[in-house]
Parts: structure tokens; sequence; C-alpha cells
């Protein structure tokens, strides 16, 4: 029988809402609560997320108590690419560049100069929104890129300017060499960089104010995090050379498995390093934020349940949402536009064409993978709110001809928590 000896806490700051899981050394689930995010600023992310460790603390309290457990961590992940400016002081001194924003002009501007190996290409990077954002600060204002993650990692512990190397791939950091790329400090000064380091590694101990507010050990270690769909991948235990991941959610989030990198910014492929391997994958615009342009909630899932077994419709929709223009993976290309053609008369066959859209989406981007990184798909996991639709699911069993594999949890925030508990113990996950 394993003792219980240690407790991570993982946090997901997500497009929808805050969530935290509690795990403890013997991968039990202790405790979890979620709470809905009102809007998108640093403000609602950080109230949020004091909701939810409150939440989480009327449960994980009298279980620390109770176990004399002292030996504490928490990590967690965030949307990719979503970042704005903060001055020394830690404020933020510009609007917030959301993961799906594009910024054509800088992309443009800066894409002879980067390596064929960087993650900062195309108009959705990193480093295209922070030179956007730079644009509008007066000169000789002193201030520092922060993405979403390091802003949490801040109000947590007072240490301003430090990430992870997963959020900042598509900054310009060289996930190969584990340094900052020539070009990325000569298109922005090193100055307004983050301190980069890889996930899970110690970085400080919880604000003591806080650890008191949630009812935490003072010793509550805090350690690095990762992106979303990066933590997404990790909460499913896929851990096999040639497993692939799906993340179903607003937008589509591809991850396969693989012994060396790969890169080819003209097919929106990337590679995040996670230890001694190698997560290549895409992202796509088109997901459950594109069915949400067209139909409520409510609507999807009366409707979904009518769709499960129908005949195909073979429309080869590409679903996008309808407030953004621009596509990453498969197909990159900043000025893409939905196609939702032919028009259907009813509801029910608009939803199914595309849903089946979706799922073409899906089979294409694993298609360019496979093809470039010459790694078959040994096992295929998927996760996010798309799973438990009905109709989405049925059609993902019927077109993707791969081995569906059960996940060990959904939770993104499962994913943090196992970095969280990696920090104190020093095991490597895969």
């Amino acid at each position: 029988m394993i003792k219980i000896e240690s407790i991570g806490i993982g946090i997901d700051c997500g497009t929808s809402g805050v969530r935290a899981v509690a795990l403890n050394n013997a991968n039990q689930i202790i405790a979890q609560a979620q709470v809905a995010l009102a809007e998108q600023t640093p403000q609602c992310w950080w109230h949020t997320t004091d909701q939810t460790m409150q939440q989480l603390s009327l449960h994980l309290a009298p279980y620390l108590l109770e176990n004399a457990i002292n030996k504490v961590a928490l990590s967690l992940d965030a949307t990719s690419s979503t970042l704005f400016l903060v001055n020394q002081q830690g404020q933020p001194i510009s609007p917030v560049a959301m993961y799906y924003d594009n910024h054509n002009l800088e992309a443009d501007s800066i894409a002879s100069m980067l390596s064929a190996t960087s993650g900062a290409h195309g108009s959705s990077s990193s480093l295209a929104k922070a030179l956007h954002l730079a644009k509008q600060i007066p000169q000789n204002t002193s201030w520092k890129i922060c993405h979403q993650a390091d802003w949490l990692i801040y109000k947590l512990t007072g240490n301003l300017g430090i990430s992870d190397e997963n959020n900042c791939l598509k900054l310009g950091f060289n996930a190969i060499e584990r340094c900052w790329e020539k070009s990325t400090k000569s298109i922005i000064s090193e100055k307004h960089l983050p301190k980069v380091c890889p996930p899970a590694t110690p970085i400080g101990t919880l604000n003591q104010h806080l650890a008191e507010h949630w009812q935490l050990p003072k010793s509550t270690r805090v350690a690095t995090g990762t992106t979303d769909s990066v933590a997404a991948f990790l909460a499913t235990k896929a851990d096999k050379i040639g497993d692939a991941v799906i993340s179903l959610g607003s937008t589509l989030a591809f991850k396969m498995l693989t012994k060396q990198p790969f890169f080819d910014h003209a097919s929106g492929i990337y590679s995040h390093r996670l230890w001694d391997r190698w997560l290549v994958g895409g992202a796509s615009n088109a997901g459950g934020a594109s069915l949400l342009t067209h139909f409520s909630l409510p609507e999807i899932e009366l409707i979904s349940h009518q769709l499960v077994g129908r005949s195909l419709l073979h429309t080869h929709y590409y679903p996008l949402p309808k407030d953004r223009i621009g596509e990453r993976f498969p197909i990159n290309d900043p000025y893409m536009c939905a196609k939702l053609t032919p028009a259907l008369s009813t509801a029910d066959m608009k939803l199914q064409a595309m849903l089946e859209g979706l799922v073409e989406i899906e089979q294409l981007g694993w298609e360019k993978l496979v093809q470039c990184t010459h790694q078959p798909i040994t096992r295929l996991f998927a996760t996010g709110g798309g799973t438990k639709n009905p109709a989405w699911a049925g059609l993902r069993k019927r077109l993707l001809p791969y081995a569906h594999h059960p996940v060990y949890s959904d939770m993104a925030a499962m994913g943090s928590a196992m970095l969280a508990l990696k920090s104190l113990t020093n095991e490597i996950l895969m």
C-alpha cells in the first residue's frame, strides 16, 4: 500500500473557466473545484483562480490535516500564446492578446529573420502579438512580456518574469538548444523576455498570505507549468511513442509523442519539448467555438442526440468561428474563412455537416503529422468537451482509422497536478 506523503495541486485557466485538482502521490484525486470565467482579463483570471482555490480548500484542508501532510506543490497551465505586457511592478500596461488573435503585418515583417525550426512563425505567434502590443507602449517605458500562465505564477509567488519552455515556444524560444534564439533577441531585447525553465521546475514557495487564505502549508512549493494542450496530453497518461492526443475544445489541438522534434512553419507544425521526448503537433482555429457561433449549447446538445448513426452528408464543410479570420493547422492560411457551402435547409443537417467537417479536419491533421514525422499513430486519445457530444464522438469512431484509447483523465488540471507532484519527487512523468 502506497503511503500518502504528498499532494500536487493543478490549476487550469481555460477559455471558459478555471479548474483546480488536488492529486496525492497514489494518483488519487482528493478534491476538485471549478468556477466560470466572466471575462478574459488578468484581473478576472486571478479573481477566478482565487475563488476556485477557496472552493478546493474546503475539501482539501481536512484531508491535509487528517493525514498530517506538509509536502504540497502547485503548478498550472493556461491557454497557449495568450499574453500581454506588464511593468516592473507586475501591473498590466497593454490589452490582452488572445491565443486566436492574428497579427499578419508583424508576422510578415519578421518571417525572414526566423530560423526554420522557430516556433514563432505565423500571425498568431506570441512574438507577432508581443511586437504588436509593444508598438502601443510609450518609448522609455520599462516592460516585460507576460503569458497568461506567467501572470498566475507571479500572483502565486511574487516572482515576475518567469515562464516555461512550452509557453515560450511561440515567442521564439529554441526548444532544441534550450535558449532564446538570436533572431528573437534581435527583434525584441532580452530585457523584455522572461526567464525560461522546463515544466515542473520549482521556482519558489506560495505567497504566505495565500497559503493561509487557502489553508495550505506555509512550505507549499510552486513550480513552472505548461500550456493547456500539453497539460491535457499529460492528463491522458499517453506515454508511448506514437501516442496521439486531440483536444476537442474551443479549438482543436493536436499532439503526438515522438523521439525527435519536427518543425514546418509553412504547415503550422511545431514541437514542444517534454524533457527527453517531443510533442509534435499543431492547432486549428476550428472546434467547439465554431459550432457556438451558429448554435446555442442547449441546441447543440439536443440536436446531437438526434444525429447519432445518421448517413453521412459528405458536404466537406470547414467550420471556423464567424468572428475570426485565418487558420493555423492543418491548413496554414491567415486569410482563410469558413467554408459552409452548400447551404442546408435544416438546423440538424447543418450541425451534422459541421461536425463531419471537424472530424475531416482532424483526419487531415493526423495525416500531415504522420507524413512529416514518419511516425505512425499507435493509439489515439481524445480530451475536451467535444468528447461528451455523442454525434461528434460517433463520427470520429466511424471516420478515423486509428485505435481509440480511453484517457486516464480529460482534465488539463490533472496534467498540471502531475507536474506539481513531479516537482516534489523529481520523477520523470514519461
